[in-house]
């Protein structure tokens, strides 16, 4: 039993592990038989092997789930980081672009205006694409971060 439940928690590939799980059921219904026991007693010990085997793939399960969470909230946490930090220097750039277009127009009102007028732009365009822009970009994001990673341990722990 010990044994179906340290499979189950480090290889995560049903098919082998079904097959771990089953060949221990086997291999006690076979050893059963030989100590001549009674096909109750028999059926009795597959009914408990089996709830083992199923509470074993719910706790599998829940620590596939958990690990692909903090995954998930990693990223979200780390871009949030760096997007932070983009925007600052993004809000300190336009601050000096502003003052140099104001430089340049004699008129720091101007230099405003015109950075401001870009930026009004942008958020248009933005506006105008969001569909193809953002839904495509969050669906490469979750896929990197759901789909790709499960890929990526298939084909490492098929190379192991």
């Amino acid at each position: 039993m010990d044994l179906c439940f340290q499979v189950q928690l480090t290889d995560f590939y049903p098919l082998a592990r079904n097959y771990v799980c089953f060949s221990l059921l086997y291999t006690n219904l076979i050893k059963n038989r030989m100590e001549k026991k009674s096909f109750f007693e028999n059926i009795s010990e597959i009914g408990e092997n089996l709830m083992l085997y199923i509470e074993t793939n719910v706790s599998l399960y829940k620590l596939i789930a958990l690990e692909k969470a903090v995954k998930a909230l990693t990223v979200v946490v780390s871009n949030t980081f760096i997007i932070l930090f983009l925007v600052l220097s993004l809000i300190f750039f336009s601050a000096a672009a502003a003052l140099y277009f104001g430089r340049i127009l004699e008129s720091t009102e101007l230099g405003l205006l015109i950075v401001a007028g870009g930026y009004f732009l942008l958020g248009i365009v933005f506006y105008v694409f969001k569909k193809q822009i953002f839904s495509r970009l969050i669906i490469k994001f979750l896929i990197n971060i759901f789909v790709k990673d499960d890929e990526d341990e298939k084909h490492n722990g098929l190379a192991k």
